[in-house]
């Protein structure tokens, strides 16, 4: 792909972008996403049926617990956010958070107990 065509949506992919997009948008509205993280958070959102306001929130109940070590775990990896970014991203956690959120949603990954 030359790089005039990042980001240019194909046709047959353009209707499956809408639903997604309109899909999506329930859990992250009115909340302030940077773009370059937009697309995982709402992926992650739409996998655990987790508000956004939720993942960030102390919460502790299993749903959020899980989206939100999956979200450390993604932005990780898919970014070049560092701990203490993503740290004050998710309801400004410490940076030893999230390298704990990270290594146990890793190690859950590798022994196959949760996907991606």
């Amino acid at each position: 792909k030359s790089s005039s065509m990042k980001g240019v949506i194909s046709p047959e992919n353009f209707e499956k972008e809408i639903e997604f997009w309109k899909s999506a948008q329930k859990y992250i509205r009115g909340q302030s996403i940077p773009d370059a993280i937009k697309r995982i958070v709402a992926e992650v959102c739409l996998k655990h049926n987790q508000f956004l306001l939720d993942i960030e929130s102390d919460r502790r109940n299993k749903e959020a617990v899980a989206a939100r070590q999956e979200l450390m775990y993604r932005l990780r990896t898919e970014t070049t956010w560092s701990l203490p970014r993503i740290g004050r991203f998710l309801g400004n956690r410490d940076h030893t958070t999230i390298l704990h959120g990270f290594h146990k949603f890793k190690k859950q990954l590798e022994k196959g107990e949760v996907s991606l």
